[in-house]
């Protein structure tokens, strides 16, 4: 299994699967939207991802061999690339956005910006203290990303509230319950190395959020077999439905260490949503 998965967990590695779920997640956003987006949508959501989760990674504080991983290494042992790197993409977006993007678009993606730095900061802040923010990292994560996923095809879509809301509400959740897993298998390390989220520090309640897995698995069977799945959209309903399963059934694999299902769940969250996407467009939705 190795073997098979080892060039795809390599992304995450560099911090690439991360574009790639927010790409893959906004194109299939848009098909359930009806909307069609051009290639400098998915460019600039893609870059944008992966400057605001390698600075995030890079910026962490070092630690000893064995209780870092390689995501939180890599860029520090290639400082000079890195930050040419990164500068280079951020000042090519910043100014590609300025080009293809009408003022609308610009003025409210400033507020999406601003709360990717106001989020830095408080990474910055959390890992400088050891002292967790009481607005737990695992859903800042999970409602800044879904806000990005969804942001291009709301904006085209022109989407009324409950809609959006809706969407919202499922793939922020979808994200989240990413997030909530990864924070359960890595508690250990996290708290080797100083850094627990106030979610960590608190096990019941992390506990308590990972199994309305179960909830909203169950709501989601009620409304297939009410006939009412369509509420959402069945392509909505079919991914919702996909990546909950997927994560619940990742959680009882016996054979994969917490490392190994930790690097496989971030691969599954971009490669689910393809092969709906595909299927979709093969008329079998």
């Amino acid at each position: 299994m190795k073997k098979v998965f080892s060039p795809i967990l390599c992304l995450n590695d560099v911090s690439l699967d991360a574009a790639l779920i927010a790409v893959v997640w906004q194109g299939l956003i848009a098909e359930v939207f009806s909307v069609s987006l051009e290639i400098h949508h998915h460019l600039i959501l893609g870059t944008a991802v992966w400057l605001c989760y390698s600075a995030d990674r890079f910026a962490e504080p070092c630690f000893v061999e064995g209780i870092s991983s390689s995501r939180h290494q890599i860029f520090k042992k290639h400082i000079a690339p890195f930050v040419l790197i990164w500068v280079a993409l951020f000042s090519g977006v910043f100014l590609w956005s300025f080009w293809v993007l009408p003022l609308g678009c610009l003025l409210w993606g400033i507020h999406l910006f601003g709360l990717c730095v106001t989020n830095f900061i408080l990474c910055k802040k959390e890992s400088k203290t050891g002292t967790p923010s009481s607005a737990p990292k695992e859903m800042r994560t999970a409602g800044i990303l879904a806000f990005g996923c969804l942001f291009f095809p709301a904006y085209e879509a022109s989407l009324d509230f409950v809609s959006w809301f809706v969407a919202f509400f499922l793939v922020f959740y979808l994200l989240f319950i990413n997030c909530l897993s990864i924070s359960r298998w890595e508690l250990t390390l996290d708290s080797k190395r100083g850094s627990l989220t106030f979610l960590q520090q608190s096990p019941r309640l992390l506990q308590i959020f990972s199994r309305s897995q179960y909830i909203v698995l169950f709501l989601l069977v009620f409304l297939a077999c009410a006939g009412t799945a369509d509420f959402i959209g069945v392509l909505l309903f079919v991914h919702s439905f996909a990546v909950s399963l997927f994560v619940l059934c990742l959680d009882q694999v016996p054979f994969l260490t917490k490392n190994e299902k930790r690097m496989i769940i971030d691969q599954g969250y971009w490669v689910l949503p393809l092969f709906i996407l595909a299927t979709s467009h093969a008329d079998l939705f």
